[in-house]
């Protein structure tokens, strides 16, 4: 039983040492906010306070956090102007607030799966030759808050991830994927900035989608 054991886990480091992991990080969105109303927007963020309660859920890291969203969004030029309020008193026209990410209540298989020991331990059972493929849907909610109305957004997040021999092979045949390779930060590093701008154009793709909902909140 000891040396099952100590075959795992040397079968394990292997596996992710050697960069056997690919993640999703979205396809290229084209979009245009030309004609857009959301660009009479003004539009001021809230932080969530400290003592806020996420309940089951937890608070968004970077690069999917408050601070990231609210320049990428100001990047793109979605509103007239996006910022976070601290202390001063600028005008707005709608309020972003209680900005979450929440995981399903109740996990497909495949979202099992996107739990890092569950997906170990899958990868050891199946000697890795099978791809452990994982994937997850969150829901990325925010209110917005006008003089008269307010109105809860959900936009959905995707995370997958696949681990095993063949995970390399994935981004040869699918752009929307990339390998992670430990040993190459300035690889993963790339990885991570294709994310945030695949993920964030997603993002403002899907808000503009809403572009009437918002209008009537001014």
């Amino acid at each position: 039983m000891k040396k099952i054991i100590q075959f795992s886990i040397c079968l394990l480091a292997i596996i992710i040492c050697s960069g056997c992991v690919s993640t999703y990080v979205y396809q290229k969105y084209e979009f245009t906010t030309e004609n857009s109303k959301l660009k009479s927007l003004t539009v001021g963020v809230k932080r969530n306070p400290d003592n806020f309660d996420y309940k089951s859920t937890y608070a968004p890291l970077p690069p999917l956090d408050i601070d990231t969203l609210v320049s990428s969004l100001k990047a793109r030029d979605i509103f007239k102007d996006i910022f976070i309020i601290e202390n001063e008193s600028r005008a707005v026209d709608l309020i972003l607030s209680t900005y979450l990410h929440r995981e399903p209540g109740v996990y497909p298989f495949g979202g099992v799966l996107c739990i890092p020991m569950i997906a170990q331990a899958m990868t050891v059972v199946t000697l890795s030759i099978i791809p452990v493929y994982c994937s997850l849907e969150y829901d990325v909610s925010f209110t917005l808050e006008g003089n008269t109305d307010k109105k809860r957004f959900i936009i959905k997040r995707d995370k997958k991830g696949i681990v095993g021999v063949w995970a390399p092979l994935f981004p040869l045949v699918n752009s929307n994927w990339e390998h992670d390779n430990p040993k190459n930060k300035k690889h993963n590093e790339t990885t991570e900035r294709r994310f945030i701008k695949n993920y964030y154009d997603y993002f403002a793709t899907t808000l503009l989608k809403f572009e009437d909902e918002i209008i009537q909140l001014k």
